[in-house]
C-alpha cells in the first residue's frame, strides 16, 4: 500500500532511552537497518537480539559502545569494522 510506504519513508526514530529499539534490526540510524548495513558485522555479533540501551553504557557522561564479537576480525574486514565504529561513535 503507497500509504504505508510513504509513512515508513518519512518518519524518524527517537532511540530514548534505547530500551525499545533493537540494535540490528529496527531502523533506527540510516535509511536501513544495522543487520543489512553491515551484514558482516551482524553476522560475527555475539547478541543478535539486543536493544540499543544494551549495546553499551554511560560512561563519565560519555556512551561508549560495547559490542562483543564471535571472533576476531581479519586484516580485510578492519576497515568495514572501522567504518561501523566511526558510524557509531558520531552519534
Amino acid at each position: 500500500d503507497k500509504h504505508y510506504e510513504w509513512f515508513d519513508e518519512n518518519i524518524e526514530w527517537k532511540v530514548g532511552n534505547g530500551e525499545k529499539v533493537f540494535f540490528w534490526k529496527d531502523v533506527w540510524l540510516g535509511a536501513n537497518n544495522l543487520a543489512h548495513k553491515y551484514s558482516q558485522n551482524f553476522q560475527n555479533a555475539v547478541h543478535k537480539d539486543f536493544c540499543v540501551k544494551e549495546a553499551g553504557k554511560w560512561v563519565e557522561g560519555r556512551w561508549g559502545w560495547n559490542l562483543p564479537w564471535r571472533r576476531q576480525w581479519f586484516d580485510w574486514e578492519e576497515s568495514l569494522v572501522g567504518q561501523f565504529m566511526s558510524e557509531l561513535e558520531g552519534l
